[in-house]
């Protein structure tokens, strides 16, 4: 991803994009010139996947932000020193369903 300069979600938000171009063009002919039930059904198909990955995009996004930012810091007890030192909450959320498990 890196070498290939993709940031977050910018590959899979421009492939969504590319598939969305396409699918608007069809829908333009499809309206011109009509269609079978065959094809109708499958720009619906291809609609309702494009709102699927557009959805996955803005979740990735969210939780990508969630995660990099550098303020979230929990502050927990070294158990070994005593000292007290700062996690990110990521680190925390992990140390607490290691706390809870069986």
């Amino acid at each position: 991803e890196d070498e290939m300069g993709v940031v977050g979600s910018s590959f899979h938000s421009q492939a969504v994009a590319f598939c969305k171009s396409r699918l608007d063009q069809v829908k333009k002919v499809e309206s011109e010139e009509g269609s079978g039930m065959a094809r109708k059904a499958a720009i619906s198909d291809l609609e309702s996947k494009l709102s699927y990955h557009e959805k996955l995009i803005n979740a990735f996004d969210t939780l990508n932000n969630f995660e990099s930012k550098d303020n979230l810091k929990d502050i927990v007890m070294d158990e070994d020193s005593g000292d007290l030192r700062s996690i990110s909450s990521w680190a925390s959320e992990a140390l607490s369903w290691l706390l809870v498990a069986p």
